[in-house]
C-alpha cells in the first residue's frame, strides 16, 4: 500500500522554479531570483504528493486529460488555500493559462474569482486558451471543486465553512481514486465534457451516494451539479434526470483525517 510506505523526498536539486514526481519519489529545486525553494513551500510538497496519490489510487497512473487539478486539489484542501503554492514566485503574481492571478504568487490559483477574468475556466474556454498544457487543463476541474467547498455547498445547503471543507474532502478522496479521465477533452465534448462510468462528475456522485443508487439522486447532487456541469461545463439537460428535491440535508457525514508525511 503506498500510502503506507516511506516515500523520498530529494531536495535542494541544482536547478530552480520547479518541481516534480517522478513515480518513485518527490523532487525539489533551490531557489533563486526568481523562485523560493519549492521544498519549502508546503502547498508545492502537497501537490507533488498528490501526484503520487493520483499515480497510486485504484485506477493507477495519472489520470486524464490532466493530473495536475487533483494534485492541486489535495493540496489546496489540506491548506484550505485556492493560492498553490503562495511565494514561488519572488516578485510576481501567477499565471492560470493567460489568465493572471490578481494576488497569488503560487504557480496557480484555483479560485477564478481571484483572477483577472473573474469566471470560471470551462471546457470551452480550456479548448481555446490552454494548447493543451496539463496545468491550464487542470483548472477546469480544480476550480469546479474548489467551487463545491467555497460557494455550492454553503449556498445550496446553508454550511458552514468547515462543515463544506470536510465533505468536499471526504467527497474527492472517495471520488478521485475512481477517476481516470476528468473529463474529455476534445471539440466535440464543448459544451458537456462527458459524463462517462470514470468521469470526474459521476465518480463525485458515486462518493456522495446513500442508496445504490444515483438515478434517483444523492443528497448533494444539487451542488455537484452545479460545479460541474454549470461552472464546469455549462450542461443543462442532466439536471431533471438526476437532481433530487426530497432532500435537501445529508445523512452524517464522518471526518476524513488525512496526514502527509
Amino acid at each position: 500500500n503506498w500510502l503506507q510506505q516511506k516515500l523520498t523526498s530529494n531536495m535542494n536539486i541544482g536547478e530552480s522554479c520547479n518541481a516534480f514526481w517522478n513515480g518513485f519519489s518527490v523532487n525539489f529545486y533551490q531557489s533563486s531570483s526568481t523562485c523560493g525553494n519549492t521544498g519549502e513551500i508546503a502547498a508545492i510538497f502537497d501537490h507533488e504528493w498528490g501526484h503520487g496519490m493520483d499515480s497510486n489510487d485504484v485506477t493507477g497512473g495519472i489520470s486524464v486529460p490532466s493530473g495536475e487539478g487533483i494534485a492541486d486539489i489535495y493540496s489546496a484542501l489540506r491548506l484550505n488555500e485556492s493560492c498553490i503554492g503562495r511565494g514561488f514566485y519572488k516578485s510576481r503574481t501567477c499565471n492560470n493559462g493567460g489568465n493572471a492571478c490578481t494576488v497569488c504568487t503560487g504557480v496557480r490559483d484555483i479560485d477564478y474569482k481571484k483572477t483577472q477574468r473573474k469566471a470560471p475556466s470551462t471546457l470551452t474556454w480550456a479548448r481555446a486558451n490552454c494548447d493543451n498544457s496539463v496545468h491550464c487543463l487542470g483548472l477546469v476541474y480544480s476550480e469546479a471543486i474548489w467551487n463545491l467547498y467555497t460557494i455550492d455547498l454553503p449556498t445550496e445547503y446553508g454550511y458552514d465553512q468547515n462543515t463544506a471543507l470536510e465533505l468536499t474532502q471526504r467527497l474527492t478522496y472517495i471520488a478521485a481514486g475512481a477517476v481516470s479521465t476528468w473529463y474529455d477533452n476534445t471539440d466535440n465534448a464543448i459544451p458537456w465534457g462527458g459524463c462517462g462510468g470514470a468521469s470526474g462528475y459521476k465518480s463525485f456522485l458515486e462518493a456522495d451516494d446513500d442508496d445504490g443508487n444515483i438515478e434517483n439522486g444523492t443528497p448533494h447532487m444539487q451542488g455537484e451539479y452545479v460545479v460541474f456541469f454549470i461552472v464546469l461545463i455549462v450542461v443543462q439537460y442532466l439536471s431533471m434526470h438526476y437532481r433530487r428535491t426530497q432532500q435537501k440535508r445529508p445523512p452524517f457525514i464522518s471526518s476524513v483525517h488525512v496526514i502527509v508525511r
